[in-house]
């Protein structure tokens, strides 16, 4: 019947999740070689290893190919709770190269979905993306606003990590 391969699918689901979260986890942690067995476990389970495959490839030093990557996904990407997960790095490898309308657009597409959708997570990544592209236009009034508006949100979620960054 269909029972065995119904939960085999969710098996292979649930360790690709776990495998994509283990890269995570490795690459903000700077163990990129670990990060990335990781995010192609992952892969070869089915799941879309973006938007961690994309940052590691700039946290390898590879910005062009980060970009790439980061792009292709974006264009494939239609659901905007998907777009949501993928805009935060979208803004953090365009400053990267230095592409600062890049960045830009992905941050208030990522504001704008967050004002349509609300919820304090989607509001906290959105401030944080406008916060990072207001201060490298050297836009400072509105980066510290942005800024305090991100970090009070990820309080909020108690999110330590992300409220330090913010910071």
């Amino acid at each position: 019947g269909a029972g065995p391969a119904v939960g085999r699918a969710a098996v292979r689901a649930a360790a690709a999740q776990a495998f994509y979260r283990q890269g995570e986890v490795l690459r903000l942690s700077g163990r990129l070689d670990e990060a990335e067995e990781a995010y192609a476990a992952s892969s070869r389970y089915g799941w879309e290893p973006q938007p961690g495959l994309a940052l590691l490839r700039l946290a390898q030093g590879r910005p062009d190919a980060a970009a790439a990557a980061i792009r292709r996904v974006l264009a494939e990407t239609t659901i905007w709770s998907r777009r949501a997960v993928l805009l935060p790095a979208r803004v953090e490898i365009a400053l990267a190269l230095g592409e600062l309308e890049e960045a830009r657009g992905a941050a208030r597409e990522l504001d704008a979905l967050s004002a349509q959708y609300g919820g304090t997570m989607l509001r906290a990544l959105a401030a944080t993306a406008l916060a990072a592209v207001h201060l490298a236009a050297g836009e400072q009034e509105e980066a510290l606003v942005a800024a305090r508006r991100a970090t009070e949100d990820w309080r909020a979620l108690e999110a330590p990590y992300e409220e330090a960054c913010a910071r």
